[in-house]
């Protein structure tokens, strides 16, 4: 295949650093969004390097680290420290550039945190003037150690804080954000068509604080936990509000700053207040206990209410990052060209796209778990019946079909449980119904496998869909970049399409090694009108968040419904019987096997 020349430019300039961007990297794949995309949105701009990886651009590491070392420039030219020496030790061993603000600010706050130790300063009612020229000359030798580690903090963030992010991309995204973490991950939201972070950030459950913590222990902070709590912790907003505001701006900060500072950090630790258990007195008065046998009154005439804030609340949504996040996003697209069809399947799939596609086998992972949880699997009272369906789940639950992808899981166990009922032994050929059937899913290796396929089918499912509504042909590159956006539910374009004499279920079924594929495409091709309609309200409880476990009225109605639809279409349908002697050799095997998940299952 010709390969095409790359036209260069200067689109991705950095932001802040100064540094001289790379000849347009982003274009290549900009630019590709012509072929079939008109019904979802392009992805990979700053990291698709589809079948071009050996052009793709790499900073160079002197211009990288000088960029980054323009940061801690800047932070000492606003930092005092002639009057407060011990910063210098601070910003090089510690201020590293990566938290929830803006890199300069980070690395103040970071160098400051390392005070609290240190005595109470001497303030000064102004500051002197100092030769601050010279104290950025003096010091920026320093910088050069802080600035390589920093670089390896804020690339091990990228990495945990998005899994499957691939070292170059992280880099890509970084040096496209001048380092910024903030716009960093507005990037890569904005790239993957994600909805952009929350407004708050935090809380998150502790993915924030995780990231940055291996951050700091990859860049070799000697309090890792310190540098995550301080940055990811609440403070009164009356306190932080204003030290946010100062750090933005570009004025010198005076020693009542770094104290100001400093003693906002110190109670890191102290905000918000330590959950206590209060009880409620007969007499209606309310009593905490502060020892075994000591009870202490709580009184309400004094009730005091402080709003607490992260950094975080003020930094995500700054008018100065949001026009850092359209300046870069313009000037990538801003030099795209038109160029000819591109044949993305003609070589091997990029880092963008592998990334994508962990990302979309954990989305299916997640269908699984919720419809396990909705699934009423009795414990002990009809282990045949849970059995039965667990068998069903890993043979044919696959997440494609007529709804979403949940309720598509559940319609294909039962329908193949229905249509293919396990086959018992025979009296005498040894073994029972119980030996034959699982009672759990204690091999990860059999939903990874479920999972791969059905993502298999879902590819296929919107590729065969697309050439019957557009007479084009969809690649395996945008497929999954379609499916990425619309987290895997292909509801409203199933609706759009017209279904023709082809059957685009079966091509799914078949591309996710379905054991009798052409009967699953027509199932699923012969629901619609009412009886989309009535499986959809049966499988309520998936459509309206509740997660609640299906009724047993609604799951008789459900398997009623799914053998009408079978009498209708084919009647009752078994597999053809196994030659004897390859059945009993099958039978001790799978023996052997459940005895070896019980072994296991005992022991955890």
């Amino acid at each position: 295949m010709k390969r095409r020349k790359i036209h260069k430019s200067t689109a991705s300039r950095g932001l802040r650093s100064g540094v001289q961007s790379p000849k347009n990297p982003g274009k290549r794949a900009a630019s590709r969004s012509g072929a079939s995309s008109s019904d979802g949105p392009r992805f990979g701009r700053f990291t698709c390097y589809h079948g071009e990886e050996e052009k793709r651009w790499h900073p160079p590491a002197n211009e990288i680290l000088r960029s980054i070392q323009k940061l801690y420039d800047e932070a000492a030219r606003r930092l005092p420290l002639d009057e407060i020496p011990e910063l210098v030790d601070c910003l090089g061993e510690v201020g590293h550039c990566f938290g929830l603000a803006d890199p300069v600010s980070n690395i103040i706050l970071n160098a400051i945190a390392h005070l609290s130790g240190s005595p109470p300063l001497q303030l000064q009612d102004h500051p002197p003037p100092l030769p601050r020229k010279r104290t950025r000359r003096s010091y920026s030798e320093w910088w050069g150690f802080i600035s390589s580690t920093s670089l390896n903090g804020l690339i091990a963030f990228m990495k945990v804080y998005f899994r499957y992010l691939t070292g170059d991309q992280a880099r890509r995204y970084l040096y496209l954000a001048s380092y910024d973490l903030l716009l960093a991950i507005k990037l890569v939201h904005h790239d993957r068509h994600l909805p952009l972070p929350p407004s708050p950030l935090l809380p998150d459950g502790g993915k924030m604080k995780n990231a940055l913590r291996i951050a700091a222990l990859k860049a070799g902070h000697p309090a890792p936990d310190d540098l995550a709590r301080t940055m990811t912790a609440q403070y009164p907003s009356h306190l932080l509000s204003p030290i946010v505001h100062k750090l933005q701006g570009s004025d010198l900060l005076t020693t009542h700053d770094v104290q100001s500072i400093k003693d906002l950090l110190l109670n890191a630790f102290q905000w918000p207040p330590p959950n206590m258990d209060f009880l409620c007195c007969p007499n209606g008065e309310s009593c905490a206990q502060a020892a075994p046998d000591r009870f202490a009154g709580i009184s309400p005439n004094h009730v005091q209410f402080q709003k607490l804030l992260y950094i975080s609340d003020l930094t995500i949504d700054s008018a100065a990052i949001e026009t850092k996040l359209s300046k870069c996003v313009a000037k990538v697209l801003g030099g795209c060209e038109e160029h000819g069809h591109v044949n993305y399947d003609a070589s091997p799939p990029c880092e963008h796209i592998l990334s994508l596609n962990m990302c979309l086998l954990d989305t299916i992972h997640c269908f699984y778990i919720r419809a396990l949880a909705v699934l009423p699997l009795p414990v002990s009272d009809d282990s045949m019946r849970r059995g039965r369906l667990l068998r069903a789940i890993l043979m044919s639950g696959q997440c494609f079909g007529p709804l979403d992808p949940v309720s598509n899981i559940i319609i294909n166990t039962l329908w193949y449980d229905a249509a293919y009922p396990p086959l018992y032994p025979k009296d005498g050929g040894g073994g029972d119904c119980e030996v034959e059937l699982p009672q759990d899913i204690s091999d990860t290796q059999a939903m990874s496998r479920i999972a791969s396929r059905s993502l298999n089918g879902l590819v296929a499912l919107l590729r065969a869909i697309t050439t019957t509504t557009t007479g084009c042909s969809l690649s395996k590159h945008e497929a999954v970049e379609y499916l990425w956006s619309r987290q895997c539910d292909l509801t409203d374009k199933l609706q759009q399409t017209v279904m023709t004499n082809k059957n685009p279920y079966s091509a799914a079924a078949k591309a996710s090694e379905h054991p009798q594929h052409t009967m699953l495409g027509s199932f699923l091709m012969s629901l619609c009108g009412e009886k989309l309609d009535r499986l959809q309200h049966l499988l309520r409880s998936i459509s309206d968040g509740s997660g609640c476990v299906i009724s047993n009225a609604d799951w008789e109605q459900l398997n009623a419904m799914i053998q009408e639809q079978l009498t209708t279409m084919i009647g009752r349908k078994r597999l053809p019987p196994f030659d004897t002697q390859a059945l009993a050799a099958l039978s001790r095997r799978r023996s052997d096997y459940v005895n070896r998940q019980r072994f296991v299952r005992s022991k955890l």
